[in-house]
C-alpha cells in the first residue's frame, strides 16, 4: 500500500484509505466527524476560469468607464 492511497485525521491521528470521492463530497474522520479530504477540481476547470478571467480583465480596461483629464 502506497502513501498516496491513506488519509490521516488530523484530530485524533486515525489512518483511513482513501475512497475515490464524487465532485463535490468531502471525507469525514469515523471517529471524531473532523473532515480528512476533499474532492478537487480538475485542472481543465481551473485553467479554463483563469482564461475566462483573463479574457474580461483585459476587455474591462480596454474600454475606460471614466476618463479624468488634468489641466494645469
Amino acid at each position: 500500500m502506497k502513501l498516496k492511497e491513506l488519509a490521516g485525521c488530523e484530530e485524533c491521528d486515525t489512518v483511513y484509505r482513501r475512497t475515490p470521492l464524487a465532485y463535490g463530497k468531502r471525507a469525514y474522520c469515523l471517529c471524531c466527524g473532523a473532515e480528512l479530504y476533499r474532492h478537487t477540481k480538475p485542472f481543465s476547470t481551473l485553467l479554463a476560469l483563469i482564461l475566462t478571467a483573463l479574457i474580461v480583465f483585459v476587455i474591462a480596461n480596454s474600454f475606460p468607464i471614466v476618463k479624468i483629464e488634468l489641466q494645469g
